[in-house]
């Protein structure tokens, strides 16, 4: 294995944390939390990660 490909898995073990995290914060609010709440969290995670994966 390369140094390119090392820095690949890590990007992509990076990225699967950052998922399973994030999917777990959606689980743990959408159980105590009331619908418009969720929806209004969820709007503003989509909002903030759209501005923060904007190219260039």
């Amino acid at each position: 294995m390369n140094a390119r490909d090392h820095n690949s898995s890590g990007i992509q073990a990076q990225a699967e944390m950052h998922h399973a995290f994030l999917l777990g914060l959606q689980l743990m609010i959408s159980s105590n939390r009331e619908r418009s709440d969720v929806y209004d969290w969820v709007s503003r995670l989509n909002t903030l990660l759209k501005m923060t994966t904007k190219p260039g």
